[in-house]
């Protein structure tokens, strides 16, 4: 029984293995991004866009997830793969510091004549 379980769970991991999406290669990216670079740019020099293999070697060692990669394929223009930079990036974790003043006390205010208004209050 043990034996046929051990079965099972191999089974379906080998399942769920084949499953899995890789999406496109980093050279198959890295051709289309390149593509669409020289469409934006006509008359550039295609050798003065990116040294192609730097590209792949440095998309594989980022492993670049499949997700980004097809969104990547998906683009049509520079403005789009901005777009899937933009979706990569993280949300932030904590809220960003605000930069509107703290406390309950209002930074005092000049007069008409320049000085500083005088604190209000009784005085005792």
């Amino acid at each position: 029984m043990l034996t046929s379980m051990r079965r099972f769970i191999l089974l379906a991991a080998l399942l769920v293995a084949c499953k899995e999406d890789k999406g496109p290669s980093c050279a198959v990216v890295v051709d289309h991004m390149l593509d669409v670079t020289k469409q934006a740019m006509p008359g550039h020099d295609p050798g003065a866009l990116g040294d192609r293999k730097a590209m792949i070697a440095q998309c594989e060692k980022r492993n670049m997830p499949a997700k980004m990669r097809k969104c990547l394929m998906a683009a049509t223009s520079l403005a789009g793969f901005g777009e899937c930079q933009e979706k990569a990036k993280p949300a932030p974790t904590r809220p960003l510091p605000s930069t509107e003043p703290t406390g309950s006390a209002a930074a005092p205010t000049p007069t008409e004549s320049g000085s500083p208004a005088a604190p209000a209050g009784s005085g005792s």
